[in-house]
């Protein structure tokens, strides 16, 4: 391997640790990976200690870090536009909540209203048995009413 192959640009160290370049340029600053610089600008890498802070670093285990992209400026409008759709999503939720909220009055009142209805459905189904006992207590021969009531 010659001494050209042994050295590798920040991109390429980037790549090789998944992290940006600006993270190998501090990384070569610590002195993590050793440096060389070519030009007034330029600084390369030594690959060999770049895939050993790779290893450290188990860079091959974790996922890729994905960059955003930087966003140009948003027109006001679109801004305006944007907040009024959402703001005007957001009243029909609210008045959908308020028919809902609604219905759920109802619907509770409705149960209520059939819980009262089946007591005193049990209470007229009482009163019912109770007076066909009386019927049949009444309708009875004369003499088993007498002696009954003693």
């Amino acid at each position: 391997m010659s001494d050209n192959d042994a050295w590798i640009d920040a991109k390429t160290a980037a790549d090789v640790l998944r992290v940006s370049e600006r993270q190998v340029n501090r990384r070569g600053n610590d002195g993590d990976v050793q440096t060389k610089r070519v030009g007034p600008r330029r600084v390369l890498y030594l690959r060999s200690d770049v895939e050993r802070l790779a290893a450290e670093l188990q860079v091959l285990e974790r996922p890729r870090s994905t960059v955003i992209p930087k966003r140009d400026m948003v027109p006001m409008r679109d801004v305006v536009g944007s907040i009024e759709r959402i703001n005007g999503e957001l009243v029909k939720a609210r008045e959908e909540v308020g028919y809902l909220r609604g219905q759920l009055d109802t619907q509770a009142k409705q149960l209520t209203d059939a819980e009262t209805t089946r007591r005193q459905l049990e209470q007229a189904n009482a009163r019912i048995a109770e007076l066909e006992q009386q019927v049949r207590t009444a309708t009875g021969p004369w003499w088993l009413r007498l002696f009954r009531r003693r």
